[in-house]
């Protein structure tokens, strides 16, 4: 068994209940922009990692249309026997969004790529009302 991604999230906020269950709330795949540069104020990733027991590391990157790196989180994770899960949430408040396009959020664990998810940023026109 090797470590795995078994879901990757977008969304408002997401948080633990006491009894351990995880509620994603607002899970999306677009960020509205009135105009360029834009500053979203909250995005939070949600993901869950399953693999070998031991420690590991993880890295989410946020990545530009034109691809560059715009956000960067590492930290670690420690699974206490093979087969169990990691659940990863992590905000990122007031997100500098310069251009439109897709934008990627990938994760890693370890040094390998473990998979990705987007979100397309898109202009409103004004209606003028």
């Amino acid at each position: 068994m090797t470590t795995k991604l078994n879901f990757l999230h977008i969304c408002d906020t997401a948080f633990l209940s006491n009894n351990g269950n995880l509620n994603i709330i607002g899970i999306f795949e677009k960020i509205l922009a009135a105009k360029l540069p834009a500053t979203h104020p909250r995005l939070t990733i949600v993901a869950n990692i399953g693999g070998l027991a031991g420690e590991h590391n993880f890295e989410i990157k946020i990545v530009s249309p034109k691809g560059k790196e715009i956000v960067k989180i590492n930290g670690g994770f420690t699974l206490p026997k093979t087969g169990d899960n990691f659940g990863l949430i992590n905000s990122v408040g007031n997100l500098k969004i310069e251009e439109k396009g897709v934008y990627r959020v990938e994760v890693s664990a370890d040094k390998k790529s473990m998979g990705y998810t987007t979100f397309n940023v898109e202009i409103v026109e004004s209606s003028g009302i």
